[in-house]
């Protein structure tokens, strides 16, 4: 084997189960995502989820949400998930994803949400609903990474 074609083996070697679905991970729609039963703050969740290559869950589809549904069906109570007021003022506006990104068409609030200044960061519960929360409660996590 030259070395163009052994450096293209590791390459395709590395890539076959780039979600590590051995330990917890599910590939769902070219990422990897894991839900984490320590019941950690909004903070210390995303904290956990970057030591592992990654960060809170994204959410920008329904589609995704259902795979997602199907595939953690376990889950019990409510996850921290990657959203978050930016500013505190309860303003939809000021919501940012821990991509950086501002809510697309598709949010998936419970009745009510967001319903408090005091309560900037964001769970979902077992039926993928979202609810503010106090940055400070403990809660499970879901975290997301790049497949590859």
């Amino acid at each position: 084997m030259n070395t163009l074609t052994s450096y293209h083996y590791c390459i395709q070697s590395s890539l076959v189960d780039s979600c590590d679905t051995n330990n917890g991970w599910a590939d769902v729609e070219n990422k990897c995502y894991r839900h984490f039963d320590q019941q950690l703050s909004w903070e210390a969740a995303r904290t956990s989820c970057r030591q592992l290559n990654g960060d809170l869950i994204v959410i920008t589809s329904g589609t995704v949400v259902n795979i997602l549904q199907d595939t953690f069906v376990n889950i019990t109570t409510s996850f921290w998930i990657g959203l978050r007021d930016q500013n505190g003022a309860n303003n939809l506006a000021d919501y940012r994803w821990t991509d950086g990104t501002s809510l697309t068409s598709y949010t998936n609030w419970a009745s009510g949400q967001p319903s408090n200044t005091n309560q900037r960061c964001v769970t979902a519960d077992p039926q993928w609903s979202w609810f503010d929360e106090s940055c400070t409660q403990l809660a499970s996590y879901m975290c997301q990474k790049s497949k590859y």
